[in-house]
Parts: C-alpha cells; structure tokens; sequence
C-alpha cells in the first residue's frame, strides 16, 4: 500500500538580487512546525534508506539543484540548524550524516550546532567544506554535480574538522592557547556517547595539544560522567605525570650524562610527541658536543622553572625506574603504538565511507602490519 503524502506548507524564495521579502513561508500550525519538519524527506527517504547515509543542507534551492545533480541522499533542514525532533525523525532512515552549510559565519555556526545535536544522538558525522560564497546550490550551478560529489568524498570527521577548526583558533603552544583549546574540546567530547569513540578524540586531542594521552583520556571520561564542561587541570603541566621511561633519562642526564646524551641522541622529533619531557629532552639532544659534565647545569640554566623542577624531581631518587637503553626503547614503543593507533583510526574511517577506495585500504594495512612488526 502506497504512503499517503499531505502538504502541510508551503515556502518560497526571491529570484532576483534585491527582491523582498527574499523568503514566504507558511506560517507554523497544527500540523506544521519547522523545527519538526524535513524538506523533501518524502521525496529522498528511499534514498537514504539504500544508500545509509544524508547529505544534510540548509535551503530548498540548495536540495533542488543538488538533487537535479543526482545526489539523492539528501534532506534540508529549513533554512535553520537541526532541532531534537528533526534528528529523531532522520535516525529512523540513516545514522550517517554528511553536513553541507553554508560557508559564512552563520552556516558554520549552524553546521556546529547541528553537528553536535547529531553526534549526541549516535550519527557519524562528517563536514563538507565548499569554497568561501559558496553555497551547495551555486556551487554545483558554477562547477557541476560530479564536483560537489567529489567535495562529499572528501569531507571531514566531525571532530576532525572541529579539531583543525579549534587549533586554526588558539596557539597551543602557548599555555593560555592550550587551555582555552582543550576548555573548547573537553565541551565537545562530553556529549560523545560512545566510550570508544571519545578515547580516539582523547588521543588526537592529545596529539594536537602536545600533552599525554592517557591524562586526556581520563580527563575526558570524568567529563563525560560529571557533563563537566571546563578543564581546568587539562592545560596545567601535564609533566607531573613523568612516565618512568621519562625520569629514567632524566636522571641519567644528571648523573650519567655520557649515557644520557647517548641514549637521547637516539630518539627523534616524533618519538618526544606528547611527552611531559618533551621540551627537556629536545634540549638535551641539542647538547652533543658540549662536555658532558656541563649538561646537568646548561639544562638546569635554560629549562623554565616547571622543567627544571621536573628534572630536580627526577634526579632526587637514589637509582632510575630503568636504564638508559631500556628507557628509549620504552618511548620508542609508545610511538609505534600512536602511529599503529593513528593507522587504524584512517582504516576505520575509510571503511565507513562506501566508496573507499581498496587500494589505499591495502596500503594502509601493510603500513598498520609493519608498524606492528616493528612493535
């Protein structure tokens, strides 16, 4: 038996530069409400329903010409950001949304808003960026419908793009810049319902903010159980928290610095991401031709009060938690295991999309396989 469709408003929109009012919509009764309604959900819910996922936009001419391009998967939210009641009615067709709003101020703060109603409610969600003073609808008008799905393939992870967006915004190299980032994030990762999924934002937030990620995981997951929305150990030094791997070296470097330029000349750049020593040890590498005996006081002369009193604390003990060589095998380890982390976290994200492409799966796996050879 064929579903009865009913109009239950109508909306129009100006046509020509300067006409007003550039929108006429009915006026909200009985049985319409905008912020229950989805426009043109009665047209393209087969297509959701074979496809699994929604091309998510906010006006009616921005569904017409994506539609007329051959994107079928697509709804509109009437011209505002997604409301409970319209995310309730699209989970019964899809839980794979792709949002694609207006570039200005407005559209990205409506993409935001909806982008975290949506990820509340249990949708993977991803962001596809258009051209600034572009809309879907003129976008595909200038550059055509194989361009705009070519745009879709590519968009973003929700916490993704709001990570690159939060980063572009504070400098997190700086304390202040630190903190006001991850007050930002910790909000954000509150609402994510799944425990797993809220561990991998932990640890790219980890990595973007240049601190551990077993403190933001923790974090976080006390966030999420309290609905905290402020950090306010978050941005503190998280070199409190020395691994031993890290007072191992530490205190060789005071003690034994022959052995502890040895074994730090053999850690690199990314092997320090997200160490609390990072900083103490950079520094240390830079003192290879300086006799050794002057190490101990060249790090205490140009380290910062909090890193100095790290190393003070490391070197206080009676004997290291490890030896040298133990110690960077350690913090070798680690890496290995963000990077295979890393890996799979591509690996997961291409496999939810249905056009990923096999090829680079296949590489993706042997990279994953040897990272774990080497572990």
């Amino acid at each position: 038996m064929r579903e009865m469709e009913v109009l239950v408003a109508i909306g129009g929109r100006a046509l020509d530069e300067g006409q007003v009012p550039k929108y006429l919509n009915s006026p909200e009764t009985a049985i319409y409400t905008k912020g229950r309604t989805l426009y043109g959900l009665h047209v393209t819910k087969g297509a959701l329903r074979k496809h699994n996922y929604c091309v998510l936009v906010e006006g009616y001419f921005d569904l017409a010409q994506v539609w007329q391009a051959g994107i079928q998967p697509i709804v509109a939210s009437c011209g505002t950001a997604l409301t409970n009641a319209q995310a309730k009615v699209l989970k019964r067709f899809t839980s794979k949304v792709v949002l694609s709003f207006d570039p200005d101020a407005a559209g990205q703060g409506a993409a935001t808003r909806s982008s975290e109603l949506l990820v509340s409610e249990g949708f993977q969600v991803n962001v596809a960026l258009l051209p600034e003073g572009s809309d879907p609808d003129a976008f595909v008008r200038r550059n055509g419908g194989r361009a705009y799905a070519d745009r879709l393939t590519t968009s973003q992870p929700y916490l993704e793009f709001l990570l690159d967006r939060a980063v572009a915004r504070h400098d997190v190299r700086r304390p202040e810049g630190r903190r006001a980032f991850l007050n930002e994030m910790l909000a954000v990762a509150a609402t994510i319902p799944d425990a797993a999924e809220r561990d991998q934002f932990a640890d790219r937030l980890a990595h973007k903010a240049r601190v551990t990620e077993g403190v933001m995981r923790d974090e976080i997951r006390k966030a999420a159980a309290g609905k905290q929305r402020e950090a306010p150990m978050l941005a503190a030094p998280t070199a409190a928290r020395l691994r031993p791997a890290e007072q191992g070296l530490l205190w060789t470097l005071v003690h034994r610095p022959v052995e502890g330029l040895a074994a730090v000349a053999q850690l690199d750049e990314d092997d320090l991401t997200g160490l609390a020593s990072a900083g103490i040890l950079t520094l240390a590498s830079s003192l290879g031709d300086v006799p050794p005996d002057f190490v101990p006081g060249l790090l205490r002369e140009r380290l910062n009060d909090t890193e100095r009193a790290l190393v003070d604390r490391a070197a206080a003990a009676t004997m290291p938690p490890a030896g040298p060589a133990d110690c960077v095998h350690a913090i070798k380890r680690m890496r290995l295991e963000r990077d295979i982390a890393a890996v799979q976290e591509e690996i997961d994200r291409l496999q939810s999309r249905p056009d990923a492409s096999n090829a680079t799966l296949a590489e993706l796996w042997t990279k994953k396989k040897d990272l774990l050879t080497q572990l």
